[in-house]
């Protein structure tokens, strides 16, 4: 499977990313009844992601929610090898008690980050597109340094008893 046949599939259409030159990468956003056919891709570039978590999440329950579309995938791929998926993310469209709605990245892997990380403009237009308030992005600090128009609202700590 190719990202060129998911362009009329619904999720976030295929595009370039604003800071990449065109001819670099494509984004493309994987329906969930798709989910299957990428996921060989996908599963190891956020594997570690998903690891981070200490263990409240699994790769099962990530894909699990991806199929049932409780959950988004998007995924970077090479325009010189269509093949060769180069990032996934999750993402989800969280609502507060408020009632304002939060684009929420919660996964996110890959390699040659430097030619797929201009994907964030794409996924703010699809979430304003639905009417979310903002974004929200669970992570590591190491994200502050290259994302500069984030900044840190929270920091979250856990403790296990053991």
């Amino acid at each position: 499977m190719t990202p060129l046949d998911l362009q009329d599939c619904g999720g976030i259409p295929p595009t370039s990313g604003a800071a990449l030159q065109p001819d670099t990468v494509t984004f493309t956003g994987i329906p969930a009844d798709r989910v299957d056919d990428f996921w060989e891709q996908a599963e190891p570039l956020l594997w570690r992601a998903i690891i981070l978590t200490g263990g409240d999440e699994t790769l099962l329950s990530v894909k699990n929610d991806l199929r049932d579309g409780r959950r988004g995938l998007l995924a970077a791929f090479s325009v010189l090898s269509m093949d060769r998926m180069l990032m996934a993310v999750t993402t989800r469209l969280v609502p507060s008690g408020s009632g304002r709605v939060k684009c929420l990245i919660g996964h996110i892997g890959g390699d040659d980050m430097e030619k797929w990380l201009g994907f964030l403009p794409m996924i703010e237009s699809y979430a304003r597109e639905q009417g979310c308030v903002g974004m929200k992005i669970v992570g590591r600090k190491g994200w502050l340094r290259v994302l500069p128009d984030y900044e840190q609202t929270a920091v979250v700590m856990e403790k296990l008893f053991h």
